[in-house]
């Protein structure tokens, strides 16, 4: 099958720190294209790890995090409609957080908070980051270096991407997706650090965040 206006990928960030692997996930949505063949799914997703979204997000995640946390791979795969794709994984931008010294245990995260054009919970989104390192740490709040360095990772959430392969190129705009009702999904127009640490539960026993 081709990629298609409309259709949401989603690019998984794993990392690993004291034992315990950690996955942050972003939706992305083909918005417009130009150019021909539709390109498939798997050369699709391969093209769109090789572009600059995700290495910039990777750069911006290793600068805000400790040393003792690293990124191990990224996946991109279709999400939606279903069946899911079996997605492409990439490890070209793995490494060790940027940040010389301890991190907070890994229950703690810092938290980027993510808006739509719409009111209401359901059009909400967060981002837990782990890997806080303990020189960010004041009262249990994000000092000014913390702040400012989660602030360069916040403003990817806002961006979009684009992949080409051959004379195809899509644009895709990060989404938040709505799992369970029948919304559309919805472009998140802006972000906010929260300066207040939280403490993150593990979901399932050596999944991490």
């Amino acid at each position: 099958m081709a990629v298609s206006v409309g259709d949401v990928f989603e690019l998984t960030i794993a990392g690993t720190m004291h034992g315990v692997q950690t996955r942050n996930v972003l939706h992305y949505m083909v918005s417009s294209y130009s150019g021909s063949p539709s390109p498939t799914y798997a050369s699709f997703e391969t093209a769109f790890l090789q572009s600059a979204m995700p290495t910039q997000i990777g750069t911006n995640m290793k600068a805000f995090c400790s040393a003792e946390w690293s990124l191990i791979w990224m996946k991109f795969q279709k999400f939606s409609p279903i069946p899911r794709s079996a997605g492409t994984i990439s490890t070209a931008h793995n490494g060790p957080g940027g940040v010389s010294g301890s991190a907070l245990p890994s229950s703690v995260t810092a938290v980027i908070r993510k808006r739509t054009e719409f009111a209401g919970k359901r059009y909400r989104g967060r981002m837990f980051v782990p890997g806080v390192p303990i020189s960010y740490e004041l009262d249990s709040t994000l000092n000014p270096a913390g702040v400012g360095a989660l602030e360069a990772l916040a403003s990817d959430l806002t961006e979009g991407g684009a992949a080409t392969v051959g004379a195809y190129t899509a644009a895709m705009l990060n989404v938040l997706v709505h799992k369970g009702v029948a919304i559309a999904p919805t472009p998140v127009i802006s972000t906010n650090v929260d300066t207040v640490l939280r403490n993150q539960r593990r979901r399932q026993p050596g999944k991490g965040i």
